[in-house]
């Protein structure tokens, strides 16, 4: 098989409105998840999850990395979590509603908020593959 080189892609990685993706394959979800922020700060992370799981195939997956948090305000009231409600009320937050959709999840998006958008943009799964004290890493399924 020819390798491919995508360099012309790459180069036109930039930072676009919220609801704005072009691409295909491993490039579209790369730009639309770069692009969104999927949960934290993007404006659209919805469409940037359907647009990936568009340009899946049908057992396709994708791995986010999202800042750590826990379902309720309870499970953040720690220092890590005072940290992330802080920097969401600041920028994070204020940048997503300012975006064209401007969906703002929430200061701490936890694992069933992202399940449920993950659910809503047509995935069949999500799971939590590991977590550290300052971030989750999720598997969405398509």
């Amino acid at each position: 098989m020819a390798e491919r080189s995508f360099a012309k892609e790459v180069q036109s990685l930039r930072l676009g409105a919220g609801a704005e993706f072009r691409g295909e394959g491993i490039l579209a979800v790369t730009k639309a998840l770069l692009q969104s922020g999927v949960a934290y700060v993007g404006g659209d992370p919805m469409g940037a999850l359907v647009h990936a799981r568009e340009a899946l195939k049908s057992d396709g997956k994708v791995m986010l990395v999202e800042p750590y948090a826990g379902d309720s305000v309870e499970d953040n009231l720690n220092p890590i979590g005072r940290l992330f409600y802080a920097a969401s009320a600041m920028a994070c937050t204020p940048n997503s509603l300012s975006q064209e959709v401007g969906l703002a999840l929430g200061a701490q998006a936890g694992p069933e908020r992202l399940r449920s958008l993950a659910r809503q943009a047509g995935f069949r799964e999500l799971r939590l593959a590991t977590q550290t004290p300052v971030n989750l890493v999720l598997e969405v399924v398509r």
